[in-house]
């Protein structure tokens, strides 16, 4: 068996258990693959405008009515090209949980097997992690921003606009922040998810709090002594499948509640970055996410689209193994005025 063949290397991707990420999975969960290099999509212009059937004589003629328009969007992929060189000692280095000293319980062979196993789960997670770093990012801002690595060396910075209404990004201030008097964050969810439902056509169904947003709203509401557990004791919840990082506190009739805590090492950065911010709040209905990926741009992998593609190749001297992992994802929300984020408490 050639463990660094394609098919290897792709069978053990796919065999993989992958990173959670909540927002990436429950809102952008549909994936397509397109071998273009740009992605359109149509969205109707005049969608939620609520129009009524004209009212005539019977003899007279019908009246007129414009078909709904639409807008052709457009949105190119990122490209993602993550390296890693196995050195001819690493086979002979002792792997995680072996035996200490001589006579270890693994062979040379083995260890590079378990070393590409490792790299592969820390590429693919990786991955993983970039897109819900983007899923949140969409949720938080309904724009996509990053910086790619151009042939030159430099950063160019690169953000996607996908058009959600500037009233559903929500940013409190002092005498409106929960926690103040006078202030009822449930009224403030209310009016939120019926402004979503005004400018979409979406209910919002989900609510997603940052723990510190959460404790404020806790406090400040008679709602947690409303909430309930019985999507969970009818099996629609499967609490044991809820990542570490979730935690559902509830349904009160109309929200689900989660609460959200996970963080990411941003490029270049030396201290993690929280997933979503302090006092981020987001009501999510029906966005329409998807997960586009683009074709690998790479002859082994017949320039097809997929959502990743690895690859291994070897430097004769000095001699070194290298492992290649490549994806060309971009999230879209379709029906980007489908949610609204909301910071609701002052800067810590």
């Amino acid at each position: 068996m050639d463990i660094y063949s394609l098919g290897y290397l792709n069978g053990v991707v796919l065999s993989l258990k992958r990173t959670p990420a909540f927002l990436l999975n429950t809102f952008f969960n549909q994936v397509v693959l397109a071998e273009q290099d740009t992605v359109y999509f149509d969205v109707e212009t005049d969608g939620t405008k609520r129009r009524l059937a004209p009212i005539v004589h019977p003899l007279v003629p019908g009246k007129l009515v414009e078909s709904r328009g639409y807008e052709t969007k457009s949105i190119k992929p990122a490209y993602v090209k993550d390296l890693r060189v196995h050195d001819a000692t690493r086979p002979f280095k002792r792997t995680i949980g072996e035996q200490i000293g001589t006579g270890g319980t693994l062979t040379n062979a083995q260890r590079a097997e378990l070393a590409i196993r490792a790299d592969l789960r820390d590429q693919t997670d990786m991955l993983t992690r970039r897109m819900e770093v983007w899923a949140s990012q969409i949720l938080r801002t309904g724009s996509l921003s990053m910086n790619m690595l151009m042939p030159d060396g430099a950063e160019k910075a690169i953000t996607l606009n996908f058009g959600r209404h500037a009233d559903l990004t929500i940013a409190l201030g002092s005498g409106t922040y929960w926690g103040e008097s006078g202030v009822d964050p449930l009224v403030d969810l209310e009016e939120w998810a019926l402004d979503v439902l005004q400018k979409s056509g979406s209910v919002v169904r989900n609510i997603v709090m940052d723990p510190a947003a959460w404790g404020v709203f806790r406090a400040s509401s008679l709602l947690e002594k409303k909430l309930d557990l019985r999507r969970v004791k009818a099996g629609e919840i499967d609490l044991g499948t809820i990542p570490d990082h979730i935690q559902y506190k509830g349904n009160d009739g109309t929200f689900d509640y989660w609460v959200y805590a996970d963080w990411y090492l941003a490029d270049g950065a030396s201290t993690e970055t929280a997933m979503m911010p302090r006092g981020t709040v987001l009501g999510v209905g029906d966005i329409m996410g998807v997960r586009h990926f683009g074709a690998i741009k790479d002859e082994a992998a017949g320039f097809q689209a997929r959502e990743y593609f690895s690859k291994s190749w070897v430097v004769e001297d000095p001699s070194a193994r290298m492992l290649l992992l490549q994806s060309a994802p971009v999230l879209a929300p379709y029906r980007p005025n489908a949610g609204f984020a909301a910071t609701v408490l002052p800067p810590a």
